[in-house]
């Protein structure tokens, strides 16, 4: 396909529209990561409070089996 068609262009600005699209998900992603370690960090403090129950720990197997499906996804 040459330059300057009109499909040509059409495949280019969806390209770059791809690409604003990706860069959006990835910034989307770490503020999200950001949330995780923040609710992370609240989840300590409250377990402190409560250091003998076990729903706690409960509630960080779900969240490590949650990250675990993210990481295998992401191949890491």
């Amino acid at each position: 396909m040459r330059r300057g068609t009109k499909t040509a262009v059409a495949q280019e600005i969806v390209g770059a529209e791809a690409v604003r699209e990706y860069a959006d998900r990835v910034k989307e992603a770490r503020l999200l990561l950001r949330r995780i370690d923040k609710g992370i960090g609240q989840h300590e403090r409250e377990q402190k409070r409560e250091p003998k129950n076990w729903g706690y720990v409960g509630d960080m197997g779900h969240v490590v089996e949650e990250l675990n499906d993210v990481a295998r996804f992401l191949k890491t």
